[in-house]
């Protein structure tokens, strides 16, 4: 079983109870866990008029650091786990490498709720009514 466990890095702690979860899911089904981070697209031309070109390798750079360190302390040293990054529009590239890896699950963490998106956040809303693959939205505690 192949299990796709989008994260924010930017709000780790956040993604806590998803990993546990996910960590769960492959252990019952001897599974993998393919965890992706996805940073926006610097090189597009939407960014290119704002940031020097450096700024999307620095970004690239500093996200793979913090996957690092995200893994290192939140996964067990025998968790059977791939990391990706991907660049672009966060929704699409968490569906494109669902398709990528062929997984069965996407396992990932409810946004906070605010006023414009109450209950999922829109990444979350949007990758739920266009996975193919079923989709397990965890919520923090309270």
């Amino acid at each position: 079983m192949n299990i796709l466990l989008p994260i924010d890095l930017i709000d780790a702690a956040r993604e806590e109870r998803a990993v546990v979860e996910a960590l769960k899911q492959a252990k019952a089904f001897a599974g993998e866990i393919h965890i992706i981070s996805v940073i926006p697209e610097f090189n597009s031309h939407l960014f290119r008029n704002f940031y020097d070109e450096s700024v999307g390798k620095e970004a690239l750079q500093l996200t793979k650091a913090k996957m690092t360190a995200f893994c290192e302390s939140h996964l067990p040293e025998d968790a059977p786990y791939t990391t990706h990054i991907a660049q672009g529009n966060i929704y699409k590239e968490i569906l494109n490498k669902a398709e990528e890896i062929g997984a069965d699950l996407i396992v990932m963490s409810a946004s906070r709720p605010e006023l414009a998106d109450y209950l999922l956040g829109p990444n979350t809303a949007k990758v739920v009514r266009h996975a193919r693959q079923s989709v397990l939205v965890v919520r923090a505690e309270g």
